[in-house]
C-alpha cells in the first residue's frame, strides 16, 4: 500500500485479505527484497487474527529503501484458533 521512510529503515504497509471461511491467528507473513533472482533482504511480520472476510493494514521493516528493488509479500503460515 505505501512506504514510508523511517529514522533507521523502511516501513512497507500492505492490507492483508482473508477471503476463506475459516478464521486465520498467527498469520506469518515474509517480505522479500529481490534484484533478479537475489534475495537483497529478508523481514517478517505476524498478524495476531484474521477473521473470515476481513481487511487487516500491517506493516513490515526493511534497512534498505524497498522501491530500489523488487518486493515479494508472501504468507508463511497460520494457526487455526
Amino acid at each position: 500500500d505505501a512506504v514510508a521512510r523511517l529514522r533507521n529503515g523502511y516501513l512497507v504497509q500492505f492490507t492483508a485479505i482473508k477471503e476463506g471461511g475459516l478464521t486465520a491467528q498467527g498469520v506469518t507473513v515474509e517480505g522479500d527484497l529481490r534484484r533478479g533472482a537475489d534475495v537483497v533482504e529478508r523481514s517478517e511480520t505476524a498478524i495476531e487474527f484474521l477473521p473470515p472476510g476481513s481487511k487487516k493494514r500491517a506493516g513490515i521493516f526493511f534497512s534498505r529503501d524497498p522501491r530500489q528493488f523488487e518486493l515479494k509479500l508472501r504468507p508463511l503460515g497460520y494457526e487455526e484458533p
